[in-house]
Order: structure tokens, then C-alpha cells, then sequence
């Protein structure tokens, strides 16, 4: 399965060859809401890897040096005793570590893979010695539990298994910053997934090889787990010592703390790949995208440092939960890697059946860790189901946050997303209510109505409360998305009306235009044909002129584009004399007239002003266009009289120019 999913991530990384990983292949594939959900869970996965190793140096410290480190007992937390000597221990370790991955890459890359080959080596050595004195025989006997099915044992097994090679995608965030090919992707991931299993195996084995002096078998050992000495309470240590003595057991001293040590380097820079990432497209403040001149985000490894720092605090047993969930999240991220093949891939091709399969796998694993009763009992506990309710809430939470602040309309467009976060959300707070109320049920002697009433309050309460904030957050969603739709309507309406009003103005406008470019052609010919007269080429040149101010006038108001789009015009009110007006429009529109054969009279009465107010290139633009096209559907020989007047306004006593224009 793992290796499934690799190929998945190998035929991604050849068709987007960029930064980012699986949210930049789902962002492209899927749209950004879908790109959202998969980096939440990645992001998840990766800072609680990080916590889960951070607090596992204090179970090893207790290993080795007993309660020397447990001075200043701060509280309890889950069962689990925090000391401030081993929340110093994992910050301490968090903090150096960080520096390193923020400030000396070549120091943290140098200190990761001596961690990885100390791991592989030590391990490989303990093998090797337990396999010379004990031969092939291992304890392969499982001590299965009495009273449930072996097959949903062991596919309980075979569910979590796979899930622990969480971290070999993480090579596809290196794309455009490492040197190697994207073609050899799927042999680095592969090399790191088949080197994992190796030491899994081989770690197994070496716990198998023999179970703790005083239990003949392991069922019986694991039921007397709690009596047993820490020496003997981890087989793997024990057996190595057992082998190869002192040395044995400092080698795998040595492994486990290189495989700590370089687990927290990887997901560091892992997380803080995913964070710049999802700062450069706007879902983190754009400060978390920047880059040092070595290529390292500095301030979002800063920011993950930040956040592994709670670990240490909140004890081994809250992280242990929260990496429950960092399991599923894996399986999410997984499924949507699979779909993005699937949907990208040639139909029926090896690729093709590749991301269904991987997509049905990651489902499927999502389901038997999910559903309770699957199995005898539920996988994950009543807290890690609540973990489940608190990060998808969160979830919800922050993908209002980004999507309140989306003036690109990128978000909001995937009712699927929303159905898969409130199914998240709904689902594992309704089985924590169910868990929670049984839990307490059983601690109770006498088991009366009153008491399982009471029990349901509590537990309805608080799930209650959940389900309201994400409904309102929905609400909230669903009325934005609304807001944003009738908005993109009203925009989609004014860009109709302004398309409208152009192609109504340029339509217009081209008509005026030809009036006066077919007056100034006419006396461009007519000055050719009287060349040798002075005076007419002077009177046709003046008339061009006219033509040409006239033609000016409209150019302008084709540039205008404001006037274009909007349809309107703003009128230039000044003093108009009416004799210039009359020059301009008779020069060419007698032109025209002549053109045609026909009469053209202008007819100048009762003027007692010789001036009026008004927009002159409006009133031009309306008489030509008038007068234009009373020429043009007046029959040849026909008459055009133009008439002007002057008449009292019978309303404030102003005088008003009066047009007449009448063919015939």
C-alpha cells in the first residue's frame, strides 16, 4: 500500500514538477477548497510526529536513567505525570533542533543522515548478532487475544501498520530546491519506505526472539506487563542485551536516539515546506513564505518550533491521541494524492487502476479507524475521538477565517469539502458522546436511570455546544457564498450593460464619423480637380478644416472609453455662435446635397440673438446625424430645408433656438 501510494506521488510530482506537494497537486486537480483540507490534515500529521518524538526522549530517559529527571512535578494530565525535568529535556531538544533546521541547514542535513545511517546500522548490527546465536527462530506464535477473531486482530494490525512510513512524500516538497531529478523521486521514496520496513522487521524480530526470563509465553508476559522491571518491559532491549550485553543495549540507545533526532529534523523541515507553501498562496500571512539566501524558511520553521513547544507540556498520553489523529489525517491527505491520479491519468492505464486503488485503500483505512465495532472493539480512544471533533472544528474555524479575507473569489466553491469536515466533525463528536457516557456508566457501582440521565446531559451538552458552532459556522459559510454570488451577478450585469452601451455607442459613432470623412474625401477631389483656381481650393480647404474639427471632436469621445462604458455623455454647456454652427454643418452637408442633385435651403428667421447656450459638438453631432440622413433617404433632385427660429420659452422666460428640417 505504501509503496502504491509512492507511485501515486511519483506520476504527481512529473506533471507538476513545482514546490508544494500534495497542495499543490490537489490545489490544481481538485480546487482550492479540497487543496485546504488536504494541507489542515498534512500540516497535522507532520507538527504532531514532531511532539509524538519530542515527549518519547522522556520514556526514554525513564528507560535509562530511571526518575533522575522527575524532579518538580508540575501535574498530571491523563494519567500522565509531567516533571519539569523532562518538559526541559524535550524543549531544550526542541529548540536546538529547531535553530539548526532554521539557521545551519547544512549542520541539520549532515546531523539527518548520520541519525539515519546510526539508526540503520545499530539496528542492522543487534540483527545480525541475535540471527548467529538464535538462528531463524523467532516467537512468530502471536499472542493473540482470547475470544475475538484472529483475522480482525491481525487486520487491525495491517490498518496502522502502513501508516508508519508517514514521511517519505515528504521528498516531494523538495521539488525546485533539491538538485536531483523529479524522475528518481520514486526511487528515493521508495529507498526510504523498503529501508523503513527493514528496520521495522528487523525490530520486531528482535522482540520476537525471545520473550523476558520467567514468562514461557507472551500472552502470559504481556498480561504480568505492569510487575515486570524496566529492564524487561521493551523485549527489543531486553533481548539485545541479552545477546550482546552492555553494547547491544548501547546500540540501541544509539538507534532509537537517531531515530528521534532525525524523525524531528525531517518533519521540521517537512512542516515548514508546507507552511511556506500555503503562505505563498495566501493562507498564512505572506512573512511565513520568505526565504534565507540558503533556501530555508527561517520564519516558518520559527512558527513550527513554536508550536511543537506545547508537546513537552501536555505529557505523552495527549500526544499519543493527537497522533490517532495524525492517522487519519494521513489517510485523508493519501486518499486525495490517489484522486488526483486517478483523475489525471490516461483511462485504463496502470496509473489509472494505481489511483483507485489507492483511493479505495485510504477510505477503506479511514473507516475501520473511524467506525467503532468494526473490529471487537474501536481502535481509537474515547479522547482521540474528541481530539478528532477539537481539529476539525478548528478546522472549520480557520477555513471561515481565509475565506471571510478571499477577495479572489478562490474559496467557497466545493460543497463536498464542507460535507467531508462536518462529517468529520459530526461523526467522531457523536462517538465521543456515545464512549464518554459508557465510560462513566462503567465507573459507577450501581448503574441507576438517574445516572445514565445524567451521564447523557453532560455528554449531550458538550456535543451540543460543538455542533451549534459549526452550524453557525456553516450558516456563516452559506451566506457568505450567497453574498458573493449575488455580487458576482450584479458584476456580471453591469459588465452586460456596459458591453451594451458600447456597442450602441460605437455603432453611433460610426455612423457620425462617415459624415464628415466622406465630406473631407469629396473636397480632397474637388481640390485636385480645381487646382489651378485659388479661391476654391481655398474654399475647400477652409470646409476640410470644419470637416476636420468635426471629425476631431468625435475621435475624442471614441477615446473616452469612460463615456463608452457607461453610455452617457457630460455636456459642455458654453456660448454658441450660431453662425460658425451653420458654417460647420452647411460645408458638408451642402457637399453631400450637390453630391445627390438635391435642394438644400437654410433658412435663418426671426433671430433676435445671434449667440445661444448649449453644447456645440452635441448639437452638431444631432443636426448632421439628422440632416445626414435626410439626405441619404431624400430621392435625387429632392429638397432638405433647414430651418431656424428663435421662440419665447413659456415656462422662465428663456429664449430658445428652434431646428426645423424638412425633405421633400
Amino acid at each position: 500500500s505504501a509503496i502504491g501510494i509512492c507511485i501515486n506521488y511519483s506520476r504527481m510530482v512529473r506533471q507538476y514538477p513545482e514546490i508544494g506537494g500534495s497542495y499543490v497537486y490537489t490545489r490544481n486537480i481538485l480546487g482550492e477548497d479540497h487543496a485546504f483540507l488536504a494541507v489542515w490534515c498534512l500540516i497535522l500529521a507532520y507538527v504532531s510526529l514532531i511532539g509524538a518524538n519530542s515527549t518519547a526522549l522522556s520514556l526514554m530517559m525513564r528507560y535509562l536513567v530511571g526518575n533522575k529527571l522527575q524532579w518538580v512535578y508540575m501535574y498530571r494530565i491523563a494519567g500522565y505525570d509531567v516533571y519539569l525535568g523532562e518538559v526541559l529535556l524535550a524543549v531544550i531538544t526542541l529548540v536546538v533542533l529547531g535553530f539548526l533546521a532554521a539557521y545551519k541547514r547544512r549542520i541539520a542535513n549532515l546531523l539527518r543522515v548520520i541519525a539515519a545511517v546510526a539508526l540503520v546500522v545499530s539496528v542492522s548490527v543487534i540483527f545480525i548478532n541475535v540471527v548467529r546465536q538464535n538462528g531463524l527462530h523467532f516467537a512468530f506464535n502471536p499472542p493473540f487475544a482470547e475470544g475475538r477473531s484472529k483475522g480482525l486482530q491481525i487486520l487491525y494490525i495491517s490498518v496502522i501498520f502502513p501508516w508508519l512510513f508517514v514521511g517519505f512524500e515528504t521528498v516531494t516538497h523538495a521539488v525546485g530546491e533539491s538538485k536531483f531529478s523529479v524522475n528518481k523521486i520514486f526511487m528515493y521514496a521508495g529507498i526510504a519506505i523498503v529501508t523503513g520496513m527493514l528496520v521495522y522487521v528487523m525490530l520486531l524480530l528482535i522482540g520476537a526472539s525471545g520473550a523476558p526470563r520467567g514468562y514461557s509465553t507472551w500472552s502470559e508476559y504481556i498480561v504480568n506487563i505492569d510487575n515486570v522491571s524496566m529492564d524487561e518491559e521493551i523485549p527489543v532491549f531486553y533481548n539485545a542485551r541479552k545477546v550482546m550485553g552492555e553494547p547491544g543495549r548501547i546500540l540501541l540507545i544509539i538507534g532509537t536516539f537517531s531515530a528521534l533526532i532525525s524523525s524531528i529534523l525531517v518533519f521540521y523541515r517537512a512542516s515548514a515546506r508546507v507552511i511556506r507553501i500555503v503562505a505563498k498562496y495566501k493562507l498564512l500571512p505572506e512573512r511565513y513564505s520568505v526565504v534565507s539566501e540558503e533556501g530555508v524558511p527561517v520564519k516558518a520553521s520559527l512558527l513550527v518550533m513554536a508550536i511543537s513547544l506545547l508537546s513537552p507540556f501536555i505529557g505523552r498520553t495527549v500526544i499519543s491521541w493527537n497522533t490517532d489523529v495524525s492517522t487519519i489525517s494521513v489517510a485523508v491527505v493519501y486518499a486525495y494524492i490517489s484522486i488526483c491520479t486517478f483523475k489525471t491519468e490516461k483511462k485504463y492505464s496502470i496509473f489509472y487502476f494505481l489511483g483507485i486503488a489507492g483511493a479505495v485503500f485510504s477510505v477503506l483505512v479511514l473507516i475501520l479507524l473511524l467506525v467503532p465495532n468494526v473490529f471487537s472493539d474501536s481502535i481509537l480512544s474515547m479522547e482521540s475521538y474528541f481530539m478528532l471533533a477539537a481539529w476539525s472544528l478548528m478546522g472549520i474555524f480557520y477555513y471561515l477565517y481565509i475565506f471571510s479575507r478571499d477577495k479572489e473569489n478562490r474559496f467557497g466553491k466545493s460543497t463536498i469539502m464542507w460535507f467531508i469536515m462536518l462529517l468529520l466533525l459530526f461523526f467522531s463528536t457523536n462517538v465521543w458522546s456515545r464512549l464518554y457516557t459508557e465510560r462513566k456508566l462503567i465507573k459507577q457501582d450501581d448503574i441507576t436511570n438517574e445516572a445514565i440521565a445524567a451521564a447523557l446531559r453532560s455528554s449531550s451538552l458538550i456535543q451540543f455546544i460543538i455542533i451549534s458552532f459549526s452550524l453557525f459556522i456553516v450558516f456563516n459559510l452559506f451566506k457568505n457564498v450567497i453574498a458573493r454570488q449575488k455580487q458576482a451577478d450584479i458584476i456580471a450585469l453591469r459588465a452586460q450593460e456596459q458591453d451594451r452601451a458600447k456597442s450602441i455607442f460605437l455603432s453611433n459613432m460610426s455612423h457620425d464619423i462617415r459624415t464628415p470623412m466622406n465630406a473631407i474625401t469629396g473636397f480632397n477631389l474637388l481640390i485636385d480637380k480645381h487646382s489651378e483656381e485659388p479661391d476654391k481650393v481655398k474654399e475647400y480647404t477652409h470646409k476640410i478644416s470644419l470637416a476636420s474639427q468635426n471629425l476631431l471632436s468625435l475621435l475624442n469621445d471614441v477615446l473616452d472609453m469612460s463615456k463608452i462604458e457607461s453610455g452617457k455623455t457630460t455636456l459642455d454647456i458654453k456660448e454658441v455662435a450660431i453662425g460658425l454652427l451653420l458654417e460647420e454643418i452647411n460645408s458638408v452637408i451642402s457637399f453631400q446635397a450637390k453630391a445627390k442633385n438635391q435642394e438644400y435651403i437654410v433658412k435663418i428667421e426671426e433671430m433676435e440673438h445671434d449667440t445661444f447656450m448649449g453644447d456645440k459638438q452635441r448639437i452638431n453631432e444631432i443636426l448632421m446625424n439628422i440632416l445626414g440622413n435626410a439626405i441619404k433617404y431624400t430621392p435625387e433632385g429632392g429638397k432638405i430645408e433647414f430651418l431656424i427660429n428663435e421662440s419665447p420659452s413659456s415656462s422662465k422666460g428663456f429664449q430658445n433656438v428652434r431646428f426645423t428640417i424638412r425633405d421633400n
